[in-house]
């Protein structure tokens, strides 16, 4: 037995986006949801919300509730969507290089600074303990030329002897 609700409404479009949305939330609440997927909800519960002026004032606790979240959750995602280089979360977060936490994080540096390390230093977002490293030694008020400074990355001198290898037969080991 599969449990439904029927309504007794013609069908116009108000009933048929109320269907969609029915469909919409049942997908998203039975499964296991990636970042953009969370994302994308909250983004269409946020044009349906605001289009409805009953709920304006209480829109995010509307969303979490309806999407089994935290009103701090649609916050915190909310954040990323509209803060968060697009490049970066397309590239990085929506493909898992980074997490959500640290893409939170570079939510607090400037669009300018977020451009910049996009453009130059891709790497950081490739290794979670770089960008880690670079969060923990940077502060989101430093301007692009403090985080290049902090991103300098010392090189070791060259030695000026060459590495080679001999092989030997077994008997004529050193120390045999």
């Amino acid at each position: 037995v599969v449990p439904a609700i029927i309504y007794e409404e013609p069908i116009s479009d108000d009933f048929i986006e109320k269907a969609k949305q029915i469909i919409d939330d049942t997908n998203y609440l039975s499964r296991e949801n990636t970042p953009k997927e969370i994302m994308r909800a909250i983004a269409k519960k946020y044009s349906q919300y605001s289009s409805n002026r009953k709920s304006s004032k209480y829109i995010a606790e509307n969303i979490a509730k309806s999407l089994n979240l935290s009103a701090r959750t649609v916050h915190r995602y909310d954040k990323v969507r509209d803060e968060l280089n697009e490049q970066i979360r397309d590239n990085f977060l929506f493909e898992n290089e980074i997490s959500f936490n640290d893409a939170l994080s570079l939510c607090d540096y400037s669009p300018e600074v977020q451009q910049y390390l996009f453009d130059h230093h891709k790497g950081i977002f490739k290794s979670k303990k770089e960008l880690k490293k670079f969060l923990k030694n940077t502060t989101p008020d430093m301007t692009i030329p403090e985080i290049q400074n902090e991103l300098v990355i010392v090189e070791k001198p060259k030695s000026p002897y060459q590495k080679i290898t001999v092989s030997v037969p077994e008997s004529r080991k050193p120390g045999k």
